[in-house]
């Protein structure tokens, strides 16, 4: 759904699964309080953010968003434009 394919997946007793998705170049964000709490007030409608957060860049938002929610994602905050 997310576009990202499958590069391995794995299954164990009890039920486990984990299936790693290959996301090309990623980075990683380490933000302090007041950073996060600017992010809140720029990326979202007024929700706080979790610990750990993760954020994808894609082509278009709207459809996207609109493609997670259809397969059962929790919208937690309207596309927008960041900067």
């Amino acid at each position: 759904m997310l576009g990202l394919p499958e590069r391995e997946a794995y299954s164990a007793d009890g039920g486990a699964e984990v299936t790693i998705l290959e996301a090309g170049v990623a980075t990683l964000e380490i933000a302090n309080r007041a950073q996060v709490e600017f992010i809140d007030r720029v990326e979202t409608d007024g929700h706080h953010s979790p610990a750990l957060r993760v954020a994808f860049e894609v082509d278009d938002t709207a459809t996207m968003t609109a493609t997670l929610v259809d397969g059962g994602a929790e919208l937690i905050a309207s596309p927008r434009v960041t900067p």
